[in-house]
């Protein structure tokens, strides 16, 4: 790899970024606090997420626009920017409480059609994410979290997905990649693709078109969604985190409610009586963090979140290329 293989995500996160925080700003000043609410969330959202992935970052000498045209002076500790995520989003569950203003978000909202209750509930779930990543540093993690839970999502109806259009300019990314890159990835022998053929799982169909060798219709179609945070996910949190402070039945059933959750959302279908059985009937005496992260290892495919949870926990168990070496940072 060569640093300008990362210029256009970096370029584009700080693109996003810059005009987050002028939609932020603007609808401050105009008193529309919905799209401000949204625009914190979503800076939260997507500065969380760049720090998972780089860990320090320019943040708060970044975005001073002419007043600072070259490399920001500083980087903010990875530490801070976890803060910071937090404030943000406790900055749009406030601002979404408020009177939404004159003009509200509608169609141009194209997670929530301006639903402000199912923003509040994604911010809330977030903090969850995010408190999660934070337990082996913070004592108080897991209260923090488990807390921010009970204000989150109660379905997978109120699932944040990011719908994309049919044209070519609209188009989902994933779709667009696989297009441009033909026999650039193959999906077939990957750690996921691999375990999910094992297992029989309902959703190898939705996730991978392995006559092709493509991504199947839940990300490969032009106007396929990206998921942004799910029930599923939140459950798979509320797993983990009772099954590390020892309440291994919570940790069971949610981790079973979890499973069942995210086949049904991806594959259209319940759950088969025998994939449930075998996968998604944990008790006190069978449940293991493994277990837990490898089920979120496949519910969350092709999402980032689950690069930092393998960084987290070491599960999924990779085995390298030969000649290769893996280490979690």
């Amino acid at each position: 790899f060569s640093p300008s293989e990362f210029d256009n995500v970096w370029q584009n996160i700080y693109l996003g970024l810059y005009n987050l925080k002028d939609l932020s700003d603007s609808a401050i000043v105009r008193k529309q606090y919905a799209y401000a609410g949204i625009a914190n969330i979503l800076s939260a959202y997507t500065l969380g997420m760049s720090s998972d992935v780089w860990g320090d970052l320019p943040y708060s000498s970044a975005f001073k626009g002419q007043d600072n045209i070259t490399n920001p002076a500083t980087f903010d500790k990875q530490a801070d920017l976890y803060i910071t995520v937090q404030n943000l989003l406790d900055s749009g569950i406030a601002r979404l409480a408020l009177d939404p203003g004159p003009i509200t978000p509608s169609a141009d909202d194209l997670v929530y059609g301006g639903d402000v209750v199912k923003w509040t509930k994604l911010a809330y779930a977030l903090k969850a994410r995010f408190y999660l990543h934070q337990r082996k540093l913070d004592a108080g993690a897991m209260t923090k979290a488990t807390a921010a839970l009970a204000n989150g999502f109660t379905s997978s109806s109120e699932d944040a997905y990011l719908y994309f259009g049919n044209s070519s300019k609209s188009a989902n990314p994933w779709y667009q990649f696989f297009q441009q890159r033909p026999g650039y990835i193959t999906l077939l022998g990957g750690t996921a693709t691999t375990q999910l053929i094992a297992t029989s799982d309902p959703r190898l169909a939705a996730y991978v078109d392995t006559a092709a060798d493509q991504l199947g219709s839940f990300y490969g179609n032009t106007n396929s969604g990206i998921q942004l945070m799910t029930y599923a996910e939140q459950k798979f949190i509320e797993a983990e985190i009772a099954f590390i402070g020892s309440d291994k039945p919570t940790a069971a059933t949610a981790l079973n409610d979890a499973a069942k959750e995210s086949v049904s959302a991806i594959s259209g279908s319940p759950a088969p009586a025998g994939w449930e059985t075998t996968y998604a009937s944990e008790t006190a005496a069978t449940i293991t963090l493994e277990k837990i992260m490898n089920q979120k290892y496949l519910a969350l495919f092709l999402n980032p979140e689950s690069f930092t949870d393998w960084r987290r926990t070491g599960f999924p168990v990779l085995t390298p290329n030969a000649g290769t070496s893996i280490d979690i940072p």
